[in-house]
């Protein structure tokens, strides 16, 4: 019997085949799509593979959707974009993710936020040493 979630899922993987299969990689009307997709659908577990697609296109014109994502009303959508914004390792996140470290009623959501907080941190560290200086 399929549930939601392996709806979910098997939504996820189609579009994610069919865009593959045609070539197509992560083109302007790919990420348009889950931009789209993750601002409005009404099913949070479409909006939730939506925050996941964006996370691994890692693509820096979706970090306001993103960050946005971070108030959807739903729990595990913000955990998702917690993940999402810490593959992406964008420094600008780093405001919204405090803000949900610390306030987030839900604790997964808080604890992933901070580990996306880490993950940006390293990077930054990383880069520092790469450069070999001293500024963060």
């Amino acid at each position: 019997m399929m549930t939601i979630r392996n709806y979910g899922l098997v939504f996820l993987f189609l579009s994610t085949s069919f865009a593959l299969a045609d070539g197509v990689t992560h083109d302007q009307e790919n990420l348009t799509y889950w931009l789209k997709t993750m601002k409005s659908h009404p099913l949070e577990l479409v909006r939730k593979n939506a925050a996941k697609m964006l996370g691994s296109i890692a693509d820096k014109r979706t970090l306001n959707v993103l960050i946005e994502g971070l108030k959807d009303p739903a729990p595990s959508v913000r955990q998702e974009v917690s993940t999402s914004l810490g593959n992406m390792v964008d420094p600008r996140a780093i405001p919204a993710l405090e803000d949900v470290a610390d306030r987030d009623p839900d604790p997964e959501v808080r604890k992933r936020a901070k580990n996306a907080l880490g993950k940006i941190q390293k990077r930054k560290e990383f880069d520092k040493a790469k450069r070999g200086d001293d500024s963060v």
